[in-house]
């Protein structure tokens, strides 16, 4: 816990399947708040052109929860992606005040690919039935939305880039 009895909060960063929920089970004693757990559950089937509209209903509310349960001394991961400098202005604004961490997880493209094919596998198998595909198309697009972080955008920026699968999958 930090100080004067308030929580920590772990923003993470990164591209589709760069390694966030998995790296955010690694944290110990943190609450994890996830927008696509959110988003998986409420829209299963996806949401279309709302797409965007919908997603910041969502970060509205899990900032809303992430300063509640800091204020309550609960440590708490924020995963979210925070692909653009937009967002990460506005977390930084909405988080002012708050003991706040920004771990930037940048695996290669390569082991990303490998692991959106190994989850698309399963989908298909029906084995991630709250997962969904990611064609090349969507991969591709996501891609070019991500605006990476700096340094001096977020002093004290962590940065991963791991390659090895076994620490982060």
């Amino acid at each position: 816990m930090s100080a004067a009895g308030r929580g920590t909060l772990y923003i993470l960063i990164g591209k589709l399947a760069s390694g966030k929920s998995t790296y955010a089970r690694t944290l110990p004693a943190c609450f994890t708040l996830s927008a696509d757990r959110w988003m998986r559950a409420l829209f299963p089937e996806g949401c279309g052109p709302l797409h965007e509209q919908y997603s910041e209903r969502v970060f509205a509310l899990l900032r809303e929860d992430a300063r509640a349960l800091t204020a309550l001394g609960q440590n708490v991961i924020f995963d979210t992606g925070m692909w653009t400098r937009a967002n990460r202005a506005q977390a930084t604004e909405a988080f002012a005040g708050i003991d706040t961490r920004w771990i930037w997880l940048d695996p290669p493209e390569a082991e990303r690919r490998r692991r959106i094919a190994r989850r698309n596998a399963a989908v298909l198998a029906r084995e991630a039935p709250s997962d969904y595909l990611v064609d090349d198309g969507l991969f591709e697009k996501c891609e070019q939305l991500f605006e990476p972080p700096t340094a001096e955008e977020l002093p004290g920026l962590l940065i991963i880039r791991s390659e090895n699968t076994n620490e982060l999958e």
